[in-house]
């Protein structure tokens, strides 16, 4: 989305008039269908809307100024508060040990990858989704990867349930959110279903997980977890194999619109956002990796982003999950 223009007054940055304001929070409410309750919490959310803004249009002078790699947009989100925003993202670390129970990635010897690869061109990466208002990002993290490497095995594209796994794994919700792993296993025990079939509706509800409408022909025989804070081995999978599912800490991407991202800020420990890695490159000189989100296609790049590589950035090599199949 084209941000408000910045005006240029005697030396002094001038912000846009609050006539401008009012033409583009119009806009905003009517794009992302946003309705409010009374006048009084419309008044409030147009107060976060206009820090919100003053804060992107702020980011992006230091993007003309080349001090940052990235821009910032209005989106779904400018009407949230930071708070109500990382309260959105819900994911949680798994319950099971990790370094146990999964398989442990290992780079074949002799092994060499592209110095870029974006595995959306060979038609291994489904459709940008939304994951509404539910904390499911860690659901569709595990679709995401499931649809991958079905792909790769079949060529063929199927939509997976996000809502099957939400209604039926016991380890997640929407309310308090999940771990991709889990779900990855959760898929492995008991088979999955189309979004056809169980369709999303971005709420909680009671399992209808139906074994006979699973699909026959996805079978995983192993969940590759890769050793964590180890990028060498995020890009060779990437590289090598195929799509992986990522944890990282979203606080600060909310507002991201293009670029390569990149934060001092981040954690690179307290990770709240499950999204899938599907492949790397370099822009400007800037190594990054390039990252579906759950957040819809009007978010960020049509719903992806791109994530300084080589800086462990946000903790994006912690978590790192890919599949087997039979």
């Amino acid at each position: 989305m084209k941000l408000l223009a910045v005006l240029l007054c005697l030396g002094c940055t001038v912000f846009a008039s609050l006539t401008e304001v009012a033409e583009q929070w119009a806009a905003f409410k009517s794009k992302h269908g946003k309705l409010y309750q009374n006048q009084q919490e419309e008044k409030m959310r147009f107060s976060v809307f206009q820090q919100n803004l003053r804060a992107i249009e702020e980011h992006n002078r230091q993007f003309e100024a080349g001090t940052t790699t990235y821009t910032k947009g209005i989106n779904q989100f400018t009407d949230r508060t930071k708070e109500e925003i990382t309260a959105y993202f819900k994911r949680q670390s798994a319950r099971r040990p990790k370094l146990i129970a999964d398989s442990i990635y290992e780079k074949p010897v002799g092994l060499k990858v592209p110095d870029s690869i974006d595995w959306r061109q060979s038609g291994a990466v489904s459709k940008v989704k939304d994951q509404m208002n539910c904390g499911s990002c860690y659901a569709f993290a595990a679709t995401g990867v499931l649809e991958s490497y079905y792909y790769l095995k079949t060529n063929q594209m199927l939509l997976f349930s996000e809502q099957q796994i939400v209604d039926c794994d016991p380890t997640g919700n929407c309310d308090d959110g999940g771990d991709e792993g889990d779900s990855l296993y959760y898929v492995m025990d008991y088979g999955i279903e189309t979004e056809d079939s169980y369709p999303y509706t971005a709420r909680d509800g009671k399992c209808r997980y139906n074994q006979d409408a699973t699909i026959s022909d996805l079978s995983i025989s192993q969940v590759v977890l890769l050793e964590e804070k180890n990028e060498e081995d995020l890009f060779n999978a990437i590289g090598s194999v195929g799509p992986l599912s990522v944890a990282i800490d979203a606080d600060e991407i909310a507002s991201y619109s293009g670029g390569v991202f990149s934060s001092d800020s981040c954690s690179k420990t307290e990770l709240n956002h499950a999204v899938l890695a599907v492949g790397y490159g370099t822009e400007n000189g800037v190594d990054y990796w390039i990252v579906k989100n759950s957040w819809s296609e009007d978010w960020g790049d049509n719903g992806y982003f791109k994530m300084r590589r080589g800086t462990d950035e946000c903790g994006i090599s912690t978590e790192c999950h890919y599949v087997v199949l039979n």
